[in-house]
């Protein structure tokens, strides 16, 4: 028997290690995937003010308007059920790629971008073309045979906004799709990452001011990945915290943040002492039971007004404790700590102190927010400090991995290896945009040998999310340069010496002929519904509109309903008289067995056992989104771990 034991443990320990080895096999193999589409962006963009451009005009399909070439209708896991029927399924072409605009950057006719670096951006991401039909080919056998799964979607986002992906599909939304604020494209660009938010709330933030400040809260959070941990505090005359620690940013935690978001009021004066000290406590918490992120962190802090409390207090004593808390903070963490402040105001003499505190900080930077309704666009563009920082060559081998998400327009869970793109012409490089492959999480769980939807595929992208932190490399003249007007040389800041400026963002081409002005090979299909361009018979090489999910009108569905629901209450009624009945039985049977064991044993009536739960099938989204950072020797870290594999076991919601 102990042979047998001893044997059945060996087996098990080489399965593990067995499935441990395709798992990293699998993602070294995405990592190298990435950083071959990094290399191909990066050349591409050195073309661009010449062959690209040359080449361009209508040679780019439009993922709404335009007819592709070559469709086809294969049967996917990746088809929606906008397209309904199980002989139907969702058109593709695999022999190009297709582009998404942002609505305000596809400002011109038929869709056309106005912007000429937006212009230079969907062509020379054109020159990606043969990539990847060629990469989709190589790789055909490996994802189908070894996995039996898609082979992953490759695309790029650029700085402009553009969007390219191969292959090319159609989308149910136009101009809503903007790269920049997905998360895949933060993660890419900046890394894993603590963050704090420190948001003014006070009564002269009332009005438009709070609700932007509302949304561009929201959208810093929603851009996060499994990869950042976050927290919030709010201040007018007294501060806030949301959270007493940072939270790994889940889908659920976000959810829960940006709900306590959307209710902030403004009311009150202005604190931002305790602020501050509320926040550092925020990260000390965090840091001592080990939930934070070894790597980068990030404090973000908007006002509108001058300090009015609390009594006693100055804007100097503010200043001295944030910079010996930052300085602290990463000593302890060995990591950077960036400071952002933000103000908003028409009034000069708001500006003052959060350009001092910036500039009081190593890595600081203040922005002047003259224009309310540019809080969103300030507050979201924080990565790009990030994103300049990570083009050193020490980090020519980042990947980031995003969180699962949704394929569309199936919902099938998927992953997303990102990396960042970079004009290394310049110095120091400048950052032009993320590249990403997109693939669906049943590949990992077959390489692991688990069931679907398992929490260990879950926890192993989490790790992976999470197992390497660029290195961010910024010289002074590079932070100073990056700061532009609020720079620190001409204000009290720590900076006494003089540096020449350096680009820090890309440029449009010079001495070029004329920028084409029409993109798109055709726009055929500019009026069509989704499901008019998409929908598709299963083998068919062009949409079917008896695949369409068309909604039944009221009359179609009266008599079906009251026929369901008489039949449904006669049943209702049969099997509660037969339940009914059987109760009776078994009562009277328990009855007479209860009295014969109480005679023989001289003992009362057995109670009624106690309710055994069945373990519940785990829901992938929702375990996901209560998933807790790596374990680590900390008890308080253990204990969470148990408590959550305790919910996991119970049918809780």
């Amino acid at each position: 028997v102990r042979a047998l034991l001893a044997l059945g443990m060996l087996v098990t320990g080489l399965i593990t290690a067995t499935s441990a080895a395709l798992v990293d096999d699998l993602f070294a193999k995405m990592e190298a995937d990435v950083l071959e589409l990094v290399l191909e962006a990066e050349k591409a963009y050195s073309t661009r003010c010449s062959t690209s451009l040359n080449n361009c005009a209508r040679r780019n399909y439009d993922e709404c308007t335009s007819e592709y070439p070559n469709l086809s209708c294969p049967a996917t896991e990746l088809a929606g059920e906008q397209c309904g029927g199980s002989l139907c399924s969702s058109l593709i072409d695999t022999s190009i790629s297709a582009v998404s605009l942002p609505r305000d950057v596809a400002n011109g006719r038929n869709g056309n971008p106005t912007d000429e670096q937006a212009i230079e951006s969907v062509c020379y991401t054109r020159e990606l073309e043969d990539w990847f039909q060629q990469k989709r080919i190589e790789d055909s056998d490996f994802w189908s045979n070894e996995y039996n799964v898609e082979s992953p979607q490759m695309f790029i986002g650029t700085q402009e906004g553009t969007f390219r992906v191969h292959p090319a599909r159609h989308s149910a939304t136009c101009g809503d799709f903007d790269p920049r604020s997905r998360p895949w494209y933060i993660a890419g660009s900046s890394g894993p990452k603590n963050v704090v938010l420190i948001l003014d709330t006070s009564g002269s933030m009332a009005g438009l001011r709070i609700e932007l400040l509302k949304q561009a809260a929201s959208r810093v959070v929603e851009t996060l990945t499994i990869a950042d941990r976050v927290g919030l505090v709010h201040f007018s005359s007294e501060a806030t915290v949301l959270t007493t620690r940072m939270v790994i940013a889940t889908e659920a935690n976000k959810r829960d943040l940006l709900k306590q978001i959307s209710g902030l009021e403004a009311v009150g004066k202005t604190n931002f002492y305790d602020a501050f000290q509320d926040a550092f406590e925020m990260i000390d918490q965090t840091t001592e039971s080990e939930l934070h992120v070894d790597c980068n962190s990030a404090i973000l802090f908007l006002t509108d007004g001058k300090m009015t409390d609390p009594d006693g207090v100055t804007e100097d004593d503010v200043v001295d404790l944030v910079t010996s808390e930052i300085t602290r903070v990463q000593n302890e963490l060995e990591k950077p700590v960036l400071l952002f402040t933000y103000s908003i105001s028409d009034n000069e003499n708001v500006h003052g102190f959060p350009k001092r505190l910036a500039c009081a900080s190593d890595l600081g930077v203040w922005s002047q927010i003259i224009d309310e309704t540019l809080i969103v666009q300030s507050l979201t563009s924080y990565y790009r400090l990030f994103a300049l920082g990570l083009g050193t060559e020490s980090n020519d081998d980042f990947v980031a991995w995003a969180e699962p998400f949704n394929f569309f327009p199936s919902g099938v869970l998927g992953t997303t290896a990102s990396a960042p793109v970079y004009d290394r012409t310049k110095e120091p490089p400048l950052f032009i945009g993320v590249v990403g492959f997109a693939f669906t999480l049943s590949a990992i769980d077959q390489a692991l040998g688990v069931e679907s939807q398992s929490q260990k595929t879950l926890d192993r992208v989490i790790r992976q999310s999470t197992a390497r932190c660029p290195s961010l490399n910024l010289t002074l003249c590079e932070l100073e340069s990056y700061r532009g007007d609020g720079n620190c040389f001409s204000g009290s800041g720590t900076t006494n010496q003089v540096c020449d400026f350096v680009q820090i963002e890309a440029s449009k081409c010079t001495g070029t002929p004329d920028y084409p002005q029409d993109l798109w090979m055709n726009t055929n299909w500019k009026h069509l519904e989704y499901v008019d361009r998409a929908c598709c018979q299963i083998g068919s090489d062009q949409p079917s509109d008896q695949c369409a999910v068309i909604p039944p009108d009221e009359t179609s569905l009266f008599i079906p309903i009251v026929v369901g629901c008489g039949a449904a209450f006669a049943i209702a009624i049969a099997v509660f008289f037969f339940w009914l009945h059987k109760r009776r039985n078994r009562s009277s049977a328990k009855l007479r067995y209860t009295a014969n064991l109480a005679d023989e044993h001289h003992m009362p009536p057995p109670t009624a056992p106690p309710t055994t739960m069945m373990e519940a099938p785990l829901d992938y989204s929702e375990s996901f989104a209560r998933v807790i950072p790596p374990p680590t020797d900390s008890s308080f870290v253990k204990e969470q771990i148990h408590a959550y594999h305790s919910q996991t076991l119970c049918q809780a919601s």
